[in-house]
């Protein structure tokens, strides 16, 4: 998934409240990002640490602005692993594996 792509579900919300945050499921339940990187082959990083502050829309969005054209990844504890899609779920942006 491009950041283009998390950007345009971000901006266009099919809900009248904002969005909470952006999430990934993991265990059974919704682990919010911490941290978002880029590196110089147009890549996007997301990384979900514990005991960390969930990572604000308001950034997010910067991010994905200055890099819509880069792709998503998460880590997952050991490798990176693509993002292919979203949905929208009480508020929250799920991102999927």
């Amino acid at each position: 998934m491009r950041a283009a792509e998390l950007l345009t579900a971000l901006t266009y919300s099919t809900f009248d409240i904002p969005y909470s945050g952006v999430y990934l499921e993991r265990w059974g339940r919704p682990c919010p990002f911490t941290m978002i990187t880029t590196d110089n082959q147009g890549n996007l990083f997301l990384y979900y640490e514990k005991n960390l502050p969930s990572l604000s829309i308001k950034q997010l969005l910067l991010v994905l602005m200055l890099n819509k054209s880069h792709t998503l990844y998460y880590w997952n504890g050991k490798e990176f692993v693509l993002l292919f899609g979203y949905k929208e779920i009480q508020g929250r942006i799920l991102l999927s594996q």
